[in-house]
């Protein structure tokens, strides 16, 4: 999710605005509180070669909290508390008659997460801090079925002329998927060499162990139907998050830098238990129970393993912070890299490199209360395929098992943010 924590959150900033990144933020003394609400304006288009393109604009809003609280009478430990959503996709409906339909027809996932943390700060200039983020994972998914490419899957090549007959295409719905892990995050500040600043934290990557409901039905043209539990793991990478800064007068420069390992989310795995065959016909289902044929479990593959072919990521950029006697102002440009390669990209399993450009700017009124705001663009450049690895007869471990890739995708995202932060000093 782009900008999370706010626009003016980052591993080297104190109290609230640090603690989204960096625990060690939680180490500042009195009381500070903030609520962020970001509006993201988003426009994205994917056209498959040979196809009309599809896609729209779309607002979506994304809020986060957070709370740092000196401990009273013990100097230098502090702690933090947080709450937002780190990751975040959807997916906009299509064409009845596009092939993106295999790919995905709706769909949404979302991860909350909720931020507990302990900061302290053992010498002079030195913060060091801890936390927990449990991570609660959300989502659903529509997607077109071309039982001829399940059958290929299960019973070889010889099968393949069944690829794309529209009496076996069909529709799956995967729907209450959820989860919950917790993870852990560590930080370090070092301000000791005015007026240098020096800024660092690790978050362990999460294994979100997840269970849903299938419904599955093979063939639009027929009564049969699918009804299955869903049980699998969804994996959240590690993240490691860096910062140089230099203070002249009242501004301050930042290098900072970031590396995500989403090589380690590359493949998810999912398990359908109890498959039950059933009709929409109550006459056939009856019959089907009658004879004791709903029990399909053992003539069907039940586990499931993709790769999303995903590999590590990282980054870097500036950041200027302006700081006034009643104003504040601060810009920053950050370049990341893609998690996609080419070969692995279809309308399902699309990201960009990107360059994230932000500006705030707030004022500081009386009794403790700062308010910001900010305006932000996600520059992305256009992607063209031409060398999908997608296709119904891949090897799962060398390409997506969908209809080809090959095509054009592009995104266009803004945002919007509004600030409020609450200090209290004893």
């Amino acid at each position: 999710m782009p900008q999370y924590g706010g626009a003016f959150a980052g591993v080297g900033e104190t109290g609230v605005h640090g603690i989204p990144f960096n625990p060690a933020a939680a180490a500042t003394s009195g009381f500070e509180v903030s609520a962020e609400w970001t509006q993201f304006i988003a426009s994205y288009s994917s056209q498959l070669t040979g196809e009309s393109a599809e896609g729209g604009a779309a607002s979506q809003g994304a809020p986060f909290a957070a709370m740092t609280l000196s401990i009273p009478g013990v100097d230098g430990v502090g702690v933090g508390l947080s709450f937002g959503a780190p990751y975040a996709r959807a997916a906009g409906a299509v064409s009845s008659s596009s092939s993106q339909r295999f790919h995905g027809i709706s769909g949404r996932l979302a991860v909350l997460e909720t931020g507990a943390s302990v900061g302290v700060e053992p010498i002079a200039g030195l913060h060091l801090g801890g936390g927990v983020a449990v991570q609660t994972l959300e989502a659903e998914s529509r997607y077109a079925l071309d039982s001829g490419a399940v059958l290929v899957e299960l019973f070889g090549d010889d099968l393949a002329d069944l690829i794309g007959d529209p009496l076996l295409e069909g529709v799956v719905d995967i729907t209450n998927v959820q989860g919950r892990a917790v993870g852990a995050v560590f930080g370090a500040q070092w301000t000791a060499f005015e007026p240098w600043t020096v800024a660092a934290s690790y978050r362990t990557g999460s294994r979100i162990p997840v269970t849903g409901d299938v419904d599955l039905v093979p063939s639009n043209a027929f009564t049969l139907t699918l009804e299955s539990e869903l049980e699998g793991e969804i994996v959240m990478p590690a993240e490691l998050q860096v910062l140089l800064a230099r203070r002249w007068g009242p501004m301050r420069w930042a290098v900072e830098g970031h590396w995500i390992g989403w090589e380690d989310a590359s493949v998810m795995a999912f398990e359908m238990v109890d498959p039950q065959l059933g009709s929409r016909d109550p006459a056939l289902e009856a019959i089907l129970e009658g004879y004791g044929l709903s029990d399909v479990s053992e003539i069907i593959q039940t586990q499931t393993d993709r790769s999303l072919g995903y590999q590590h990521t990282a980054g870097g950029g500036l950041r200027l912070d302006i700081d006034g006697e009643d104003t504040f102002w601060m810009a920053r440009t950050v370049y990341s890299s893609r998690a996609i390669p080419d070969a692995w990209v279809h309308p399902a399993n699309i990201d960009f490199e990107s360059i994230d450009t932000r500006i705030g700017a707030g004022l500081r009124i009386a009794a403790g209360l700062d308010i910001g705001v900010s305006a932000g663009w996600l520059f992305t450049p256009q992607r063209t395929i031409t060398t999908s690895a997608a296709s119904y007869l891949a090897d799962p471990d060398e390409g997506p098992v969908y209809p080809s890739g090959n095509g054009t995708y592009s995104l266009r995202l803004f945002s919007a943010g509004l600030n409020l932060v609450y200090r209290h000093q004893p």
